[in-house]
């Protein structure tokens, strides 16, 4: 286990918090936050923030980047006495050397309004086996919800949902839609081949049945990160 994961488990257990509980507060799976703890996956400092703020004591990452280090270290085999003397140095001598360790363990995600061409922010991701989340790396973005349309389903605006591009709607679950002339936020149901329904819930739920062809798939959803300040 990671110093970093450790420190996590730890202030969760003493919170009384199960790992499902801490996972769904900071809008990430159960599974990613066991590699997470366990040091299969690293902790980026804006979770790290999130993880202080949701158990109510603040994480030490002074340690985050020996061990992102320690990894690319492994994968790209570096003599373990040029990595000692590197960590000797300073670090404004250092920097772009981390600049580039760091680019084969994470991906800048960008954060997308509605448009899907204005890119408003940007998040780090680890890629694990060249993916992010089990999806291609290269598709995979933020979108940032700027309506309540969804509220029962605990995606308000302001909060972040990871997504990635696609054009297919293989099964039922929470896409990102063009209908009507409009980009929203759905949750679909395959009733049959010709009929799918759209579902809105703002609080209460409101149901259309459309047709495969009245309306333009651009990304099917994956999780929701809430913004809870």
């Amino acid at each position: 286990m990671s110093r970093l994961g450790q420190q996590v488990a730890n202030i969760r257990n003493k919170k009384g918090m199960t790992r499902k509980q801490l996972a769904k507060k900071a809008g990430i799976s159960e599974k990613a936050l066991e590699e997470m703890e366990t040091g299969r996956k690293i902790i980026n400092s804006t979770l790290l923030q999130t993880f202080s703020k949701i158990l109510g004591e603040q994480i030490e990452d002074g340690m985050i980047y020996d061990e992102a280090f320690e990894e690319v270290k492994e994968e790209k085999r570096v003599p373990v006495k040029r990595i000692e003397k590197l960590k000797e140095t300073k670090a404004t001598s250092i920097e772009p050397i981390w600049n580039n360790a760091f680019s084969s363990v994470l991906k800048t995600v960008p954060i997308y309004d509605y448009t899907l061409s204005n890119v408003i922010g940007s998040k780090q991701l680890p890629i694990v086996d060249n993916k992010i989340e089990g999806f291609s790396k290269d598709k995979v973005f933020y979108l940032s919800v700027q309506d309540d349309d969804m509220l029962g389903f605990r995606m308000m605006k302001g909060d972040l949902i990871l997504a990635f591009l696609t054009h297919e709607l293989n099964n039922q679950g929470f896409y990102f839609i063009e209908y009507d002339g409009k980009r929203m936020i759905r949750q679909i149901k395959k009733l049959s081949q010709s009929q799918f329904l759209l579902i809105e819930n703002r609080g209460s739920v409101k149901t259309s049945t459309v047709s495969p062809q009245e309306i333009k798939v651009l990304a099917k959803l994956i999780r929701i990160e809430i913004n809870i300040l």
